[in-house]
């Protein structure tokens, strides 16, 4: 959806770089920030590289949620007491 929106748009690399930045989170996001403060015409797609490296994986990803998913609190099952 992101190349959609903003790469089918004739949108400057260094401007699609930014949009990349503002629209990550977290391990994306740090990895994206480096490559903010470079000024080249090629770090929007190195930057889009190094995402697709680390976090395309779809085991990584699937490991990643797994991992969030259990470190979620238990919730215990009410009783009515009416």
């Amino acid at each position: 959806m992101f190349e959609t929106l903003i790469e089918g748009r004739a949108i400057k690399p260094n401007e699609r770089l930014h949009f990349l930045g503002k629209y990550v989170a977290g391990d994306a996001k740090e990895a994206v920030d480096g490559f903010l403060l470079l000024e080249s015409e090629d770090a929007y797609q190195r930057a889009k590289e190094m995402l697709a490296i680390r976090f395309g994986d779809p085991y990584a990803v699937a490991a990643a949620y797994r991992q969030k998913i259990e470190s979620w609190s238990t919730i215990s099952p009410t009783m009515d007491t009416d």
